[in-house]
């Protein structure tokens, strides 16, 4: 029963994680696409 309780944890654990990483490189994809393509570049320059 511990030894599946802690699978479950790793488990969760492992999920917050990618979905912490997929929401950061989300966000890093869309101000890349926003500084290439959008109002962004021309702010930028």
């Amino acid at each position: 029963m511990t030894g599946f309780l802690a699978l479950g944890f790793l488990a969760l654990g492992f999920l917050a994680l990618g979905f912490l990483a997929g929401g950061l490189a989300l966000m890093a994809g869309v101000v890349a696409w926003g500084r290439t393509f959008g109002p962004g570049a021309y702010l930028a320059g």
